[in-house]
């Protein structure tokens, strides 16, 4: 019986060894997986811009060629076009009332913004005055509260 004893604590105590030595790897490796780290020799930053008082709370960007961006401030419904050469707001598109955009993509000549309730907001030839906005309802709600969107141009 004391045998049987010593070997049920023996292995007791495996199993709780165990799981502490795993507990402990796992912490120290999801760590290591969820937190990057970047050296400085990583990467360079070449270049800031100082952005006007109307795009102090930009929400989204997407590159649109010839040093401009295409950006939404956080509670406008309105696409700007910026140069990043000339420093200024070169366009201001309304497509949409005020809200929580929060993210904007580019496909050629439509425009597509996503406000945090998962409402995404196509916008067919956002650069042109024959403009067409439509509302794309998607399953997500405020709940979500949805941040980004993207593209896929590889897989249109």
């Amino acid at each position: 019986m004391r045998v049987f004893n010593i070997i049920v604590a023996a292995i007791c105590l495996l199993i709780i060894g165990g799981g502490i030595v795993g507990f402990a790897l796992q912490h120290k490796y999801r760590n290591q997986i969820e937190t990057p780290q970047f050296s400085q020799s990583s990467y360079k930053i070449t270049n800031t811009w100082k952005m006007p008082g109307k795009l102090k709370e930009i929400s989204g960007i997407s590159w649109l060629g010839n040093s401009k961006i295409a950006c939404i401030e956080d509670e406008d419904g309105v696409i700007f076009i910026y140069d990043l050469n000339e420093n200024k707001i070169k366009e201001e598109i309304t497509f949409g009332d005020s809200g929580d955009y929060e993210a904007i993509t580019i496909n050629k000549t439509d425009a597509y913004v996503m406000r945090s309730d998962g409402v995404i907001f196509e916008i067919k030839n956002f650069q042109e005055k024959d403009l067409k906005t439509s509302k794309i309802e998607t399953a997500f709600s405020s709940k979500n509260d949805m941040e980004s969107l993207f593209y896929d141009v590889k897989n249109d």
